[in-house]
């Protein structure tokens, strides 16, 4: 039996239209497609203590260590460090237990900081790394702290991504570099596979972003988009944004 979860109607937080139509149904939830700018989004959407609440209470066992995601990893390092103007300080949010950090270590340039939701997490940091356990807005970091924030596979679990991303442009140092990877609804793959897409999971998957969308949500929080990359083979949108500078 599913379990009860407290739902409010949302407009789309692209282009503020009210006026949407369901895209996809699944697990008794309505994903719908907002008819103004075409974003697809779970509408009604879940509460903020439904949404963080689950990872408080969720058991943690962290992901069998492999070879690929090692070298995705090392991969994902060196594009950053081709983009970021700065080094320093280095966030990475929704950490687990911060297996991006170990592909950091060896390179003194990068002092890493985890944050992750999931209070069991310290249990599994056996390499020591520095992760807090909460949200980005629990932990009031300083202005322009970091010189790299990363988000893999973040963003389309957070209730009000806007709100989050005007905190990170806050945290990063300007030109600082935003690095962020989420499921890519207009994926060719998307529209065959349809309910059967492994990324379409209300409630946990609260939007379903394309290039454009994300693009103006970037834009919308002064971040301007320096590099955008779609996988053909797997369903995944890669942007990195840089802070712009000054005043915004």
């Amino acid at each position: 039996m599913k379990k009860s979860v407290r739902l409010e109607y949302m407009d789309c937080i692209i282009c503020g239209s009210g006026e949407n139509e369901v895209a996809f149904r699944k697990y008794g939830y309505d994903v719908v497609r907002c008819r103004r700018c075409g974003f697809v989004y779970m509408n009604p959407l879940p509460g903020r203590e439904e949404v963080e609440g689950k990872y408080l209470t969720r058991g943690f066992r962290p992901k069998e260590e492999r070879i690929g995601r090692r070298l995705k990893y090392r991969f994902l390092v060196r594009l950053i460090e081709h983009y970021a103007k700065k080094r320093g300080e280095f966030l990475d949010i929704g950490c687990s237990i911060g297996d991006f950090g170990i592909a950091l270590q060896g390179r003194p340039r990068w002092r890493y900081h985890g944050i992750d939701l999931n209070p069991g997490i310290p249990a599994h940091n056996v390499r020591k790394l520095r992760i807090s356990i909460g949200t980005l807005e629990d932990h009031r970091f300083k202005d322009g702290q970091f010189a790299v924030v990363t988000m893999w596979h973040v963003l389309e679990h957070i209730r009000n991504p806007r709100s989050t991303l005007l905190e990170v442009r806050r945290v990063l140092r300007d030109e600082g570099l935003l690095a962020l990877i989420v499921p890519d609804v207009s994926h060719h793959r998307v529209r065959y596979l349809g309910t059967r897409w492994k990324y379409l999971g209300p409630p946990d998957h609260l939007w379903y972003f394309a290039p454009r969308s994300l693009h103006t949500l970037l834009e919308a929080a002064g971040l301007s988009v320096v590099f955008t990359w779609r996988s053909w083979f797997k369903t995944h949108l890669m942007m990195f944004a840089r802070r712009v500078s000054g005043e915004w």
